[in-house]
C-alpha cells in the first residue's frame, strides 16, 4: 500500500510539472573522496526532463605512485573542458550521458544512451526524518551498481528528480551519501527561472556516440589498456607489479543491456 501511494505521488508530481514550464535549478556539491574530487553539479529540471552538469576543477586525475616494493598504484579518471553531463527523460525512460573513456591509450569523450534504471527504493518500516539546512527530509535507501546509498529527500519540493542518475522519490533529493562515505551529493541552493526554457536542458553532445555495452567494455578494460601501454614503453624484460587500490568511481559494476 505504501509503495502504491508513493507511486501515485510521483505520477501527480510529473503531471503538475509537465504543465508548468518553469525551469528548476538545483545546485549541489559533489565529493568523491577516493579520487580527491570536489565538483559543482548543477541540476536543471523541466517537467519529466532533467540535466546534470558537472564542473570539475581538474580535467584529468591520474594518481601514480611507486612504493618500496616497486608496486605501481594507479587510479585513472578522465575528463575534459566540456565536462560530464547526465540527461534524464522520465517519460521516455532513458538516460543520455557524456563521459570520457580510454581507448588505445587515449582519452576520448563519448555520448551514451541507456535505459532508465529501475530503482528499488527501500523506505524501511518507519519514517526517518532529518533536517538538512532549511528542509525537513525523509530517508530512502538504494543499492545501485556496486554501491549502497542513503538518500534524503524533501516532499516540500514535489519533484521526482535528483542529481546524476538518481530519480523516483516523492520529492527533490537533498543529500546522497554512499555507505562507504566515498560518494556525497549535497544540495546548496535551488531557484526557479522562466527565462531560459530552451537553453538549459539540452541533450549531451560533443563526443563519440557509442552503445552502452561498448561503454561498459571500455570502462572495464581501462586499467588493462593502461598497463599494456605502460609495458610497451618499458625496456625489454622489465617487470613491475601493478595494483589498483580500490574502485572509487561512482559506478563500480555494470549490467549489460539486452
Amino acid at each position: 500500500m505504501k509503495k502504491i501511494i508513493i507511486l501515485f505521488c510521483i505520477l501527480i508530481t510529473q503531471l503538475l510539472y509537465s504543465q508548468d514550464r518553469t525551469t528548476i535549478i538545483a545546485s549541489y556539491t559533489y565529493v568523491n573522496k577516493g579520487l580527491n574530487e570536489v565538483s559543482k553539479a548543477e541540476l536543471y529540471i523541466q517537467g519529466s526532463e532533467s540535466l546534470t552538469v558537472f564542473y570539475k576543477e581538474d580535467s584529468i586525475s591520474n594518481k601514480n605512485k611507486f612504493d618500496d616494493n616497486e608496486t605501481f598504484n594507479i587510479n585513472i579518471d578522465g575528463n575534459d573542458k566540456i565536462g560530464k553531463k547526465v540527461y534524464k527523460n522520465l517519460n521516455k525512460k532513458k538516460i543520455i550521458f557524456r563521459d570520457v573513456y580510454s581507448k588505445e591509450g587515449k582519452l576520448r569523450p563519448c555520448i551514451v544512451e541507456e535505459k532508465l534504471p529501475n530503482f528499488v527504493w527501500n523506505f524501511g518500516y518507519g519514517v526517518e526524518v532529518r533536517k538538512i539546512g532549511r528542509y525537513v527530509c525523509n530517508l530512502a535507501k538504494l543499492k545501485f551498481r556496486g554501491r549502497e546509498y542513503k538518500v534524503w529527500y524533501t516532499t516540500k519540493i514535489p519533484i521526482a528528480h535528483g542529481p546524476w542518475k538518481f530519480y523516483g522519490l516523492p520529492g527533490l533529493i537533498v543529500e546522497v551519501k554512499s555507505k562507504d562515505g566515498n560518494i556525497h551529493f549535497l544540495l546548496n541552493s535551488i531557484k526557479e527561472s522562466k527565462s531560459i526554457l530552451n537553453s538549459s536542458i539540452i541533450k549531451p553532445n560533443n563526443g563519440d556516440k557509442i552503445l552502452f555495452n561498448e561503454y561498459i567494455t571500455y570502462k572495464n578494460e581501462a586499467v588493462n589498456d593502461f598497463i599494456k601501454r605502460l609495458y610497451s614503453k618499458l625496456p625489454r624484460g622489465a617487470k613491475i607489479k601493478v595494483s589498483t587500490k580500490g574502485n572509487y568511481n561512482i559506478e563500480k559494476i555494470f549490467e549489460k543491456e539486452n
